[in-house]
């Protein structure tokens, strides 16, 4: 692979930014992308939920990449954006998808946020031979290796590492896995379970339950049976606080190790999280001293009247990451480059400087990142020391 570094210090605005746990609160109305008429035409697709409020958050990240890239002297072309509504939606995304496949004039997507939608977009993307690029999304489900790309790295690397530090550090040896009865859930809980065995731990049982279950009350007894020293626990953000607010008054004692969705905005503020560890990826932070973080956060406050958020700059390094794709694809001429030409850019960059920090991707198109422990203290993301 040839590395391609690419920065995003172009964004020259002073401000102030936002981090992973903030919720940025309601999303203004959607902007209009900035664009310049000049050289070919390039057709992008953006699948994103627009009408909620991380969705219009990925939007407005996008857009201010395009604002940055507009101002370029060196390269002559126009995008054109297609912006589709993915409603957070596997049926919706899916005909989003195959519309932007049936335009022979769009290169790439970019998106969705969400696993369950990216998974029915990559399936399309593997098909139809349409790269995409997902900024917010891991689970193994999502798999088009030829086609797919992601700014965030994969549950399996995340599932590993929790149970690296539930092993080696934490020095803990059985566990029961818990997780809700998902494609994503079922991810996490074989990530976890294959890394934890292989390291010398065992796992006493894996116990699931129906999203949106009514009673809890026998999973919890069948938890607390379990002849364990943790419990690593994968839900998804409406029943996380439930589930752990149960074990809590059921009399758990257990540790708890966790994944990053209790870092969703929605989660972190509730009650009973205290004490569950989880990991979070090194990414966007309003405490970064980087200075493509700091530009961008600045851009954005000036750009928006909000502070950023993570949803935003990975959004941001998505589009710049496609963006450098197809000007390497382009080369010095001024052809309009095809699919599978801007498929093998995509492959050549290994390594993007970007507004969440450096990204490095691997030879599957993953992203490769750091993580960090954290648990919830007074309603916040609290950083856990490694022992």
């Amino acid at each position: 692979m040839r590395a391609i570094y690419i920065t995003v210090l172009t964004l020259l605005i002073t401000g102030c930014g936002g981090g992973p746990e903030e919720d940025p609160g309601p999303a203004p109305e959607p902007a209009v992308a900035v664009k310049k008429a000049k050289g070919p035409i390039v057709r992008i697709g953006m699948l994103f939920p627009t009408s909620e409020r991380r969705g219009q958050r990925a939007r407005d990240g996008v857009e201010l990449a395009l604002q940055s890239l507009a101002k370029r002297k060196k390269v002559d072309f126009t995008y054109d954006v297609k912006w589709e509504h993915s409603k957070g939606e596997a049926a919706t995304t899916i005909a989003a998808m195959e519309a932007f496949a049936a335009d022979s004039d769009v290169l790439a997507v970019v998106g969705p946020l969400s696993p369950e939608p990216a998974a029915a977009a990559a399936a399309v993307a593997n098909e139809q031979k349409v790269p995409l690029i997902t900024p917010m999304t891991s689970p193994r489900s999502v798999t088009a290796p030829d086609y797919l790309f992601r700014t965030w790295p994969s549950d399996a690397a995340e599932s590993a590492f929790i149970a690296r530090h539930g092993h080696f550090s934490a020095r803990y040896d059985r566990a029961v896995v818990l997780h809700v009865n998902t494609s994503v859930g079922q991810s996490y809980a074989s990530g976890f379970s294959d890394e934890f065995q292989s390291i010398g731990g065992s796992v006493v049982d894996t116990i699931s339950y129906e999203e949106d279950a009514n009673a809890l009350d026998a999973t919890i007894k069948k938890v607390r049976a379990a002849k364990a020293d943790v419990i690593f626990f994968a839900g998804s953000p409406p029943d996380i606080p439930e589930v752990l607010q149960s074990l809590s008054a059921a009399g758990n004692t257990l540790p708890v190790l966790s994944t990053s969705y209790l870092a969703d905005p929605s989660v972190v503020s509730e009650k009973g999280l205290e004490g569950v560890v989880f990991p979070y990826p090194e990414t966007y932070s309003k405490l970064s001293n980087a200075r493509a973080s700091k530009y961008f956060a600045s851009a954005f406050q000036t750009a928006h009247g909000a502070a950023a958020s993570v949803v935003s700059a990975e959004s941001h390094d998505a589009m710049m990451l496609l963006d450098s794709a197809i000007v390497d694809a382009m080369g010095s001429g001024d052809e309009i480059p095809t699919r599978d030409q801007v498929r093998d850019a995509l492959d050549g960059i290994v390594e993007l400087k970007g507004a969440s920090g450096v990204l490095r991707l691997d030879a599957n198109g993953d992203a490769k990142r750091s993580f960090n422990l954290y648990s919830i203290k007074d309603g916040e993301m609290s950083r856990v020391s490694e022992r």
